[in-house]
């Protein structure tokens, strides 16, 4: 990690995405580092009005990977994606108490499932509704 990588990190429960700014080391060898979180909203609610400027020891931030497929298995070994979707996969999400999974742009889909399969959009949407959201994948 340097000045300016772009990390992650879960804080009380949500996922956030920021800029490392600064580094310092401390006299017990750790490095600290002061991070500018982006779109930081959702964690502003969840915890308060005023959030202080905190430094984060090295070891609490994940440095974002080249790749978002990368990212993920690093943050939920366990999620799950579609076969065939991955350029459908604008990003992450997650609700509060639950690991993050990967979010799918649905008409980018449906225009995938009729170019790969040669359909019109109601025998692609039909598969959308029935195969991937419909889908049951265990507990």
């Amino acid at each position: 990690m340097n000045i300016g990588s772009f990390v992650w990190n879960v804080f009380n429960g949500v996922l956030r995405f920021g800029t490392i700014v600064r580094m310092d080391l401390n006299v017990s060898g750790w490095v600290y580092c002061s991070v500018v979180w982006h779109d930081d909203e959702v964690y502003r609610r969840a915890t308060g009005a005023a959030v202080p400027e905190r430094l984060y020891r090295v070891d609490e931030l994940n440095l974002v990977k080249e790749s978002k497929f990368e990212e993920l298995a690093d943050i939920n070994p366990e999620a799950l994606l579609v076969d065939g979707l991955n350029e459908a996969v604008i990003g992450f999400g997650h609700q509060f108490t639950s690991a993050p999974v990967a979010i799918y742009d649905y008409d980018k889909c449906i225009e995938i499932f009729m170019r790969d399969n040669d359909w019109d959009y109601e025998e692609a949407m039909e598969w959308m509704q029935f195969n991937v959201i419909g889908a049951y994948m265990g507990a």
